[in-house]
């Protein structure tokens, strides 16, 4: 099945529980991370979504209904969404890999973002947030110096900036403390706290756009 009969499947189920901007945030979310992978994947893509609550509370329906559309071929598939998608990027300024990913310069925009963060969770439940993004960070295989940096940031503590990880390992641990801070405080105001931690990343600094950290969000 070709890439653009699996765009039509996907947008056809995601567009039943989405709509608006976190709709094509989240097919963005698809075309970068799964487009090219089996069918048998997508479970793991429903999982990357969890932190969307009209996806994961029908999780497992959603599921089954986009095997099946897979399963039927182009029957019942809406057109095609990505003249859509691409109209989304364009009006939130959103480029295509602006400057290089896998550079030293990611690292201190990144622990910008964090410490913004940190300074906005009430300190109770800090602990809470930093261990759950640490253990998942763990089980997803991201770099234990990486992790290690995360909790010096965590901690109020300075953190090397020398550090040169891979950029997706970035945004993989900036989504995971997302979604350990959605689930302690609401996501609600966890969106808002990262909208004004990414803000002010990106005004400090002017060669790379703290937005491309996020997983293909733009909150």
């Amino acid at each position: 099945m070709n890439i653009n009969t699996k765009r039509r499947a996907v947008y056809t189920v995601l567009s039943e529980v989405l709509d608006g901007d976190e709709l094509w945030d989240v097919m963005w979310r698809w075309e970068e991370g799964y487009a090219q992978k089996s069918q048998y994947e997508l479970n793991g893509f429903f999982n990357d979504c969890r932190d969307l609550h009209a996806i994961a509370s029908n999780r497992s329906q959603l599921y089954r209904d986009l095997i099946g559309l897979l399963m039927r071929g182009t029957s019942g598939l809406k057109a095609d969404p990505i003249s859509q998608m691409e109209a989304y990027r364009q009006r939130n300024g959103i480029l295509d890999n602006p400057v290089p990913l896998n550079t030293h310069e990611w690292m201190p925009c990144f622990s910008a973002v964090v410490q913004e963060l940190m300074l906005q969770v009430p300190a109770a439940q800090v602990q809470q947030v930093r261990m759950q993004a640490e253990e998942q960070a763990q089980q997803r295989g991201v770099t234990p110096d990486l992790v290690y940096a995360f909790s010096m940031l965590a901690l109020g503590k300075s953190s090397t900036n020398l550090l040169s990880p891979d950029f997706g390992e970035l945004k993989t641990l900036l989504n995971l403390v997302y979604v350990a801070m959605c689930e302690q405080l609401g996501p609600v105001a966890t969106d808002r706290m990262l909208s004004q931690a990414i803000e002010r990343a990106r005004k400090k600094f002017k060669g790379v756009d703290a937005r491309l950290l996020l997983q293909h969000r733009t909150r």
